[in-house]
Formats: C-alpha cells, sequence, structure tokens
C-alpha cells in the first residue's frame, strides 16, 4: 500500500512538471509574439512619420505647381541643409530673391525644412533628386524624386507593407545629382528589368536595398517618393 501510494506521487510530480514545462514554453512563445508586434508596430509608426513628412513635400510641391512655378523654377534651397549650394537653383537663385518657387520659403511653399529622424536613419538629410526614372509612372523622363537614404530594414519592410509591396529587392539609383533646376540626363530606371525589379514598376512610393546607390554602401535601404511625375 505503501509504495503504491509512493507510486502514485511520483505520478502526479511527473505529470505537473509536464504541465509546468508546457506552461512556460506557452508563455515564452506569448512574450516573443508580443515582442515581435510591439518592433512591427514601432516601425508602423516611425514609417508613418515619415511619410507624412514626404507627402507634405509633395503637396508643397504641387501648389507651387499648380501656381505657375515649372519644374525647372522648383528650387529646394535652404539654409537648413548641410550645404545649402547643394540646392541654390540657377533658375530661381538666392540672389534673385524672388522665392515664389522656393518650397522652404514663406513666400512660396512655405513647407518646414526636417531633417531625417535619427531613429529611422544613420543619415541625417533628405536627397532630392532629378536623376532618376521610375517604369510605368508617367513618361519617359526622370521623375522629381526625394529619397531617404540608409534606413533600417525594419521601417524599410513597414513602408511597403503600407503599400502593399512584399519584396524589397536590390536596385540601383543615382542620389549623387542633387536637384538645382535640371532633371538630369537618365542614370538610373527603377522597375524596368530582372535587375531593377518590377515590383515597383507604377509605384511612386516604395522602399527598397542599395546597389550602387549613389556612392553609399550597398545592401542599404532607401526610401524613394516621387515628387513630379514627368
Amino acid at each position: 500500500m505503501k509504495n503504491s501510494q509512493n507510486g502514485n506521487a511520483l505520478w502526479f510530480i511527473l505529470i505537473a512538471i509536464f504541465l509546468l514545462g508546457g506552461l512556460t514554453a506557452m508563455l515564452t512563445r506569448g512574450s516573443g509574439n508580443t515582442e515581435d508586434t510591439g518592433g512591427d508596430q514601432t516601425a508602423t509608426i516611425k514609417a508613418a512619420e515619415l511619410l507624412r513628412y514626404t507627402n507634405g513635400l509633395a503637396a508643397s510641391v504641387q501648389k507651387l505647381s499648380l501656381g505657375g512655378c515649372s519644374e525647372n523654377d522648383i528650387s529646394f534651397y535652404s539654409t537648413k541643409w548641410g550645404t545649402p549650394a547643394n540646392y541654390d537653383n540657377t533658375n530661381t537663385p538666392v540672389a534673385g530673391a524672388n522665392f515664389k518657387c522656393h518650397v522652404f520659403h514663406k513666400s512660396g511653399g512655405g513647407y518646414i525644412f526636417a531633417n531625417l529622424p535619427s531613429s529611422v536613419s544613420s543619415t541625417t538629410e533628405y536627397i532630392i533628386s532629378g536623376s532618376n526614372a521610375i517604369s510605368n509612372i508617367a513618361g519617359t523622363g526622370n521623375e522629381l524624386v526625394v529619397i531617404a537614404p540608409n534606413l533600417t530594414v525594419d521601417v524599410c519592410k513597414a513602408i511597403n507593407r503600407s503599400f502593399g509591396i512584399s519584396n524589397y529587392a536590390k536596385d540601383d539609383a543615382s542620389a549623387d545629382s542633387y536637384f538645382i533646376g535640371d532633371l538630369a540626363t537618365n542614370v538610373a530606371t527603377l522597375g524596368d528589368d530582372n535587375t531593377n525589379p518590377t515590383y515597383v514598376a507604377g509605384k511612386k512610393a516604395f522602399c527598397m536595398q542599395a546597389n550602387a546607390f549613389g556612392g553609399l554602401s550597398n545592401d542599404s535601404y532607401f526610401f524613394v517618393q516621387v515628387l513630379m511625375a514627368r
């Protein structure tokens, strides 16, 4: 009888250990999922912050265009750039003191100048360029775009999720040509062949992995938003 009681007790102890192990595993998995979800939510919030700013920039460019500014006259000059001269449009120069086509001037677009949030990129400044075309957007010319370089991969993925894009494969682009009134001879077309992934064709905003991207390191991530399609 005593041996039977001891055997039963041992059996109950083993069952308790098994159940406890199962519960611990369940809680661990739940904790991991919570952390993953939290990470995704944080990336989504950061991506939304970036998209709000670039959408506003596109709206400001559209406002100037509707107000009579040609694509060649739009200026992104600001003393807040690291090198302001990079964006001094020769068609509407600062020296001319006519700021009606200046995106960041109160007499023009009146848009607030902002740097890239440090929480999303290791680079301080956006890049505004006229050296890139995007397949199936409008015509055959270059688009005027804003680029956010060196993004974290989680923010890149969150941006693409918001546009229903599941991919972020490599592509090349030129960030070296700052926009100063000329939409330069085409340097890179995004979304036109196997090297340039077709998942970006026809998209006015997307994020992708860099390949020979304007002197930046390969395998970094960059976001592109069209400010003016051509």
